[in-house]
């Protein structure tokens, strides 16, 4: 994408954006929760409607809205010069910082969970009836998994007129400025202080856990391994429990860290800084953008500056959080239900004004669009009842305390307060049960073993921590903290040294992809493999078939999807899982790696079943079998035909494509 391009593709971008925040905030009184939620109930309506009827291609609009958001900000141009102006350098700012990230990392690989997520967005991006085909195994439809976050790209990029892969890094950056403009927001409410609101905003979205300030002290790397040491730092800030306790190796972090409890679980986290870091468009971050919008109704409700219609709007925007989040990442229902009708419980027994048709209507609305989705998703979901935690499965208390201690000092500093402010004492008693119902309880997925607790500790402390830090240093950033509100900085500079180790990963760290914002550099830098993805592009449609080296965490299926066609293999072992362990799915798996053998029997009667009319054949299919273009040229010749995009010697790179143009 050219930087004219992109410039452009901001600026419809943010001018649609604040056209809408514009319009909400004379209804809430917040720019950045007004932003937000009109967002969310643009895509739920869309969300809605397309369960009934597929929209297609939207690039029409955009002209459209574009021009009626430029009569909307001229309308309101001296309220903007007035003070709204801030909010949306800070909403511009994360953008910045967003996108910056994703022009320096904008690969979508197989390394991390970014092809998956990647596979979701692109099943949306037909805009064809919901819910829709499933890119990663076609022939049955994406019905299983929470993709509303997901949908939510492919929209940005249908109206847009972007590709799969600029519609996951756009909208990434998109997220992070939402988290900086909330975050600001809520801190803002009883703190002018931009410095501290700074190092708050700082902690959130680069910071790690209370092992982060220790992290280079307990760990030692070769000098030639930076980028290697970066990476493992990075990694055991958030992968202490379980995983990187067994790995200390200095001194100093035997002597006062000790060696790891011999039956531990892994217990994980996943920052925002950490998931900027990995780059993966995952679910988690829209949970942490619904909780910060929860809590910035929930600070903006307990202003007294806040009008009785303001305060109906809030009420409704905080409540509906709870069925977005249904639709979003369900792991963290419990916690989001349990924050909302906490606070209005909290509400009542204050006995501030709580009405209840914005409640009903907060809650109702979003089930009812999102209802058709739930009706599928309830039906297709893999099951995971509750269970509590084994008495063999406790966390260690020495390892709970050095992960989360930055949280529980602000937690202790907030008591000092509950008399001056309430509102502290409601985000303690939230925070409190919700760390203990985090060791009680276990989401009981299939994953069993040292990874028993793993989902359920990554999704909950996660979701937890930036509740805590948040919500605490919301109130504790008020000037009736005093000097409480100083103390505040020493938890927050001990989360922010995460950021270090995330600066001396972006120094040492491959930037050759850098400003390749269709995310497949890694992949089309050969110049075979961008001749291949462009004729697939623009291929009649069809499955495509790609060599099977692992059954997850590998480049398969990449070539299929930037092309914008279904994968026939996907990741088996993620659809497995997904789909109940269900064993054909392995077995289709199975099978595909027979037939880059050689060795599956009647290959073109399989081929022919499962209707594949592409098989792609690149240099890493070369690498691992370099007579295996012969072995599968000499079965498949009949049926398929053979387009090569470099020969050289025994070297082939191409396609097979079926001969007959049939209706695959």
């Amino acid at each position: 994408m050219s930087l004219i391009f992109l410039a452009m593709t901001l600026l419809i971008l943010c001018v649609n954006l604040s056209a809408v925040a514009v319009v909400g905030q004379r209804f809430v009184g917040s720019y950045a929760v007004s932003k937000l939620a009109g967002t969310l109930l643009f895509c739920l309506l869309l969300f809605f409607i397309e369960h009934y009827i597929g929209l297609g291609n939207l690039s029409w609009l955009w002209p459209l809205t574009t021009i009626l958001s430029v009569w909307v900000l001229y309308q309101a141009n001296a309220s903007f010069r007035q003070g709204w102006w801030k909010s949306e350098l800070v909403f511009i700012v994360g953008l910045g910082y967003g996108l910056f990230w994703k022009m320096a990392f904008p690969d979508i690989d197989g390394g991390s969970e970014a092809l998956t997520d990647l596979s979701f967005v692109s099943n949306y991006m037909a805009g064809t009836q919901l819910p829709p085909v499933d890119n990663w195994l076609p022939g049955y439809t994406f019905n299983f998994y929470y993709g509303f976050q997901h949908y939510s790209a492919a929209l940005l990029g249908r109206i847009l007129n972007l590709s799969v892969g600029h519609s996951y890094n756009f909208a990434s950056a998109l997220v992070m400025a939402f988290i900086f403009s909330l975050v600001w927001a809520i801190a803002s409410t009883w703190c002018k202080n931009k410095y501290l609101k700074l190092v708050l905003l700082l902690a959130v979205v680069a910071g790690g856990t209370g092992v982060s300030p220790f992290v280079p002290f307990m760990y030692d790397y070769p000098e030639n391994q930076a980028r290697f040491a970066a990476q493992s730092k990075l990694w055991a800030s958030v992968r202490y429990i379980g995983m990187y306790d067994e790995r200390v190796n200095t001194d100093f972090g035997k002597e006062y860290f000790g060696v790891a409890p011999s039956t531990n679980l892994e217990m994980p986290l996943e920052t925002i800084g950490y998931l900027t870091f990995q780059g993966d468009y995952h679910p988690p971050l829209g949970s942490f953008t619904l909780l910060l919008l929860a809590l910035a109704c929930i600070f903006q409700l307990e202003k007294i500056r806040t009008t009785l219609a303001q305060q109906r709007w809030l009420t409704g925007i905080l409540v509906a959080t709870g069925p977005l989040m249904l639709i979003t990442n369900t792991w963290v229902v419990p916690l989001q239900a349990l924050l909302v009708f906490s606070w209005l419980g909290y509400r009542a027994i204050c006995g501030r004004s709580l009405c209840l048709k914005s409640v009903i209507a907060g809650g109702m609305a979003p089930l009812i669009l999102a209802y058709p989705f739930l009706f599928e998703f309830t039906s297709n979901a893999l099951s995971t009842p509750i269970k509590w935690v084994g008495a063999d499965q406790h966390v260690n208390f020495t390892q709970w305390l050095l992960i989360l201690w930055p949280v529980l000092m602000l937690w202790l500093l907030a008591a000092g307060l509950v008399k001056k402010l309430p509102l502290a004492a409601f985000i303690m008693v939230i925070s409190g049960v919700c760390l203990g119902l985090s060791e009680l309880i276990i989401i009981d997925d299939p994953m069993g073993g040292v990874f028993d607790r793993f989902n359920t500790i990554l999704k909950w402390w996660s979701w937890i921590q930036v509740l805590m830090l948040v919500g605490l240093c919301g109130v504790l950033f008020a000037k009736q903290a005093g000097w409480l509100r100083w103390l505040t900085l020493i938890p927050l500079v001990a989360l922010s040294s995460y950021s270090v180790t995330l600066v001396e990963y972006f120094s040492v760290a491959d930037k050759s992809s850098f400003g390749k914002l269709h995310g497949h550099h890694w992949l089309t830098k050969h110049p075979e493999n961008r001749q291949i993805l462009t004729y697939l592009k623009n291929a009649p449609a069809g499955v495509v078939l790609e060599r099977l080296d692992r059954m997850a965490y590998s480049s398969t299926s990449a070539m299929a999807l930037f092309a914008d066609k279904p994968s026939f293999t996907g990741w088996p072992s993620h659809q497995k899982q997904w789909r109940s362990n269900a064993d054909f799915i392995y077995q289709r798996g199975l099978q595909a790696q027979q037939l880059f053998k050689g060795q599956l029997d009647d290959p073109l009667t399989w081929l022919a079943k499962h209707q594949i009319q592409y098989i792609v054949w690149r240099q890493d299919d070369y690498n691992a079998d370099r007579q295996g273009w012969l072995n599968v040229q000499q079965k498949i010749a009949r049926d398929y035909i053979w387009l090569p995009f470099k020969e050289h010697g025994d070297l082939r790179l191409g396609i097979w494509q079926r001969k007959e143009q049939g209706s695959y």
